[in-house]
């Protein structure tokens, strides 16, 4: 009778299959991680955060590339997984899945259940579940816990709304540019109304100070520790991704809005997506006239619009990737079915939405693609053994040659460090994880774990970072005082063949023709 009654009320119907796509999306993140093998993107997040278990100092010896509170989120959950780097994925799957809990519960307080469905279950069909452990999926989640707790509109709920907001801006500087400049124009724009009305202006005194703590504290922190400068001068590596590039950020801005409108028309049956994205930018542009008209008044809308249209700037270097869309930009939703339902005919209504729905639906990809380039083959399921050997790789399903390879790494720089007076090694490939296993036995004395001779912005990075790098390497080969983990093809580099020996390394589909160089003088 409970269950006849729940359900007979389609709110409770709408929450409940919220609560089923939120749990789904959970569910399905981290099955897919347990059979996805990416050394490249999750052995560097690992990484930073396996730094940071070792107590070694953010920005002075570890490379916060994305901002010191993801890394610092996920040391967290490392040291109480012991040190299992897919407890990480298993975190970021709460974020992502929780946020969509929260745009749907944010959504029915600004419109109404049932678009508050609609739109969850297009955010839900276009990205169901998080591909990286990447900052974008805690960043979303601040964002939608923030926003939720700005629509309870209690003094309490805008302070902690203010403090969500602060932590942003440590989970990437980007943030904070974005929301600094939409306060601004809050203030420009509103300025009578925040001055004039009282609770207005109460309200938003207590989320500034709010936003102002996790900045004040982490100021505090910097200068306490002496990494006041190392902050600054990490503050200039967008900068070096656009001189990496040879563009600047209005021609990158206009090259990905360019991508977008092309794709989106070109490919719009295959990749049905991109119009959505498109659909977005133009309701955002659509809604801020009227707004600035006087023809739409509605305050919460418009911070979610230029919100949205802030967040866009998080897609413009990797216009390709739909996670980096659908994890701050996409919030323009809102704005879309916002201007939807303010449409006097009804039989537009439906007629756009049901376009959107047809479009998400279209979207739904079960193979490696732009929405998921992880996606494991059925083959993959189905072929791919659990390990019990290596507790680092605990839980994950891959490859058995992927832990013969691993593990033979293990093995051969446990003997180096116990038979040789060897200290230090160095990895000159994208392989995270090979680094990680290597810093169990060895030191290292690169500033960031991956290293790839042909990548531009990699290669940018290391001479602003440390320039000398190879020149230290060589002279340590020279000491033979270092191991080298690097790709075959790049042996001509550091072909010293009187010294070094090379040792080849078992195969498999991602890490093939990768070799260690190892002193003779050294006998294992």
């Amino acid at each position: 009778m409970f269950f006849n009654n729940f359900f007979f009320k389609k709110k409770n119907l709408y929450l409940f299959i919220a609560l089923l796509l939120s749990f789904s999306s959970f569910y399905l993140t981290i099955y897919q991680s347990i059979h996805t093998f990416d050394s490249l993107h999750w052995g560097f997040i690992n990484q930073s955060a396996m730094d940071y278990v070792a107590n070694k100092t953010p920005y002075k010896d570890i490379f916060i590339q994305y901002g010191p509170l993801s890394v610092l989120i996920n040391s967290y959950i490392l040291k109480l997984s012991g040190n299992i780097f897919l407890s990480i994925m298993v975190l970021t799957s709460f974020f992502y899945a929780t946020s969509l809990l929260l745009i749907f519960l944010i959504c029915k307080k600004l419109i109404d259940d049932h678009n508050a469905f609609l739109i969850l279950l297009c955010l839900f069909l276009i990205h169901p579940l998080a591909v990286y452990p990447w900052y974008l999926y805690l960043g979303f989640f601040l964002i939608c816990l923030g926003i939720f707790f700005i629509l309870i509109n209690s003094k309490l709920s805008i302070f902690i709304s203010g403090i969500l907001f602060g932590l942003l801006c440590l989970n990437h500087e980007n943030y904070f540019y974005i929301l600094v400049s939409i306060f601004f124009i809050n203030l420009i724009i509103n300025f009578r109304i925040i001055l004039t009305k009282r609770k207005i202006f109460k309200l938003s005194l207590i989320f500034h100070v709010g936003f102002l703590v996790p900045l004040i504290l982490f100021y505090i922190y910097l200068n306490y520790y002496d990494l006041v400068n190392f902050w600054l001068n990490n503050l200039k590596l967008n900068k070096t991704y656009l001189d990496s590039r040879n563009i600047s950020l209005l021609s990158l801005s206009i090259d990905s809005f360019l991508f977008l409108l092309k794709t989106s028309i070109t490919d719009i049956f295959e990749k049905p997506y991109y119009f959505i994205f498109l659909l977005i930018i133009l309701s955002n542009l659509v809604f801020l006239i009227f707004f600035f008209l006087k023809k739409k008044n509605n305050l919460i809308i418009f911070n979610l619009t230029l919100l949205s249209c802030g967040l866009y700037f998080n897609t413009i270097h990797a216009p390709s990737n739909i996670f980096r869309y659908s994890t701050g930009f996409v919030l323009g939703l809102i704005t879309l079915f916002f201007l939807i339902n303010s449409l006097k005919s009804i039989y537009l209504k439906k007629l756009f939405k049901l376009t959107i729905i047809c479009l998400s639906i279209l979207s739904i990809q079960f193979y490696k693609s732009d929405t998921n380039p992880f996606y494991p083959s059925f083959q993959n399921y189905k072929l791919n053994k659990k390990t019990k050997e290596y507790n680092y790789f605990k839980y994950t399903k891959w490859s058995p040659k992927i832990y013969d390879h691993y593990e033979n790494l293990f093995d051969i720089s446990k003997k180096i460090s116990s038979n040789c007076k060897i200290q230090y090694f160095v990895n000159f490939t994208q392989d995270g994880f090979a680094f990680s296993v290597l810093s169990k036995n060895l030191e290292s004395f690169q500033y960031i774990s991956l290293y790839k001779f042909d990548y531009k912005i990699l290669d940018s990075i290391y001479k602003f970072y440390n320039v000398n790098l190879i020149l230290e390497t060589k002279k340590k080969i020279m000491d033979e005082d270092v191991i080298i983990y690097i790709n075959k093809k790049n042996l001509n580099i550091f072909n010293d063949e009187d010294k070094y020996e090379k040792i080849f390394l078992p195969y498999n589909y991602w890490l093939k023709n990768k070799v260690l160089l190892k002193p003779k003088s050294c006998i294992i």
